[in-house]
Formats: C-alpha cells, structure tokens, sequence
C-alpha cells in the first residue's frame, strides 16, 4: 500500500484522518481504529461492514461469492450497456480509461472481490 493514500482516506469510525502505519496495518491515533493491509490493498473494513441489507448479506454467501465474476456480472453488464460485456472487454476498456492517467495512485473504493485491485 502506497502511503500517500492515506491522505484521502477517513477512518470508518470516527471520520478522522490521523493514520499511523503499523507493521501489516494503519490505525486511527484519534480513536484507536486498526484496519489490516493485505497482499497491498487496504481493508477499512476491521469489523466487517455495518447496515447491510438483506440483498447485501447474500455477497458473503458461498453461492454468489463463487457465482458472481463469472455467472453475474458478465450478464448484468451487458444487460445495461446493450451488448456483450464480457470481462476481457471490460478490463481493455478500463486499460483504455486509464491510459492518459499517467502514474500515481489510484483509489478504488467498492471493489468488489478486489478485480480492479
């Protein structure tokens, strides 16, 4: 994990941005929270996510984590941009997004399974 991220990045329980870097992880000195870094990718998440819905709570289900790259994303992508969206094409689009970006760091909130990570 990039350190210069940290910057834009708010602690999940207080909103604070008084980040000290532990070794393996990154904890709120204003109230103590401590988020794991895992394989480069941040998790803000320590406790699991809070106020999920019924439909949320089925991602963490084994059946639809399992089912969810392969079976319904490449479905519901295609569904609303009206033509074959497969995740090949996804990724080169994202490529082709991305390409003026220059270098840096890139923050992606809600990723999913981690697919752009």
């Amino acid at each position: 994990m990039d350190a210069e991220i940290l910057q834009w990045v708010v602690c999940p329980q207080c909103a604070e941005r008084a980040w000290q870097i532990e070794r393996a992880a990154v904890r709120c000195q204003a109230c103590g929270c401590r988020c794991l870094v895992h394989n480069e990718v941040l998790n803000l998440l320590p406790n699991g996510p809070h106020f999920l819905t019924a439909a949320q709570r089925t991602n963490f289900t084994l059946p639809v984590a399992w089912g969810y790259e392969d079976l319904w994303r490449r479905r519901s992508l295609s569904l609303l941009s009206g033509q074959p969206l497969g995740l090949d094409r996804e990724l080169a689009l994202l490529d082709d997004w991305m390409a003026d970006a220059g270098s840096g760091v890139f923050l992606d909130l809600a990723c999913s399974h981690g697919l752009y990570a």
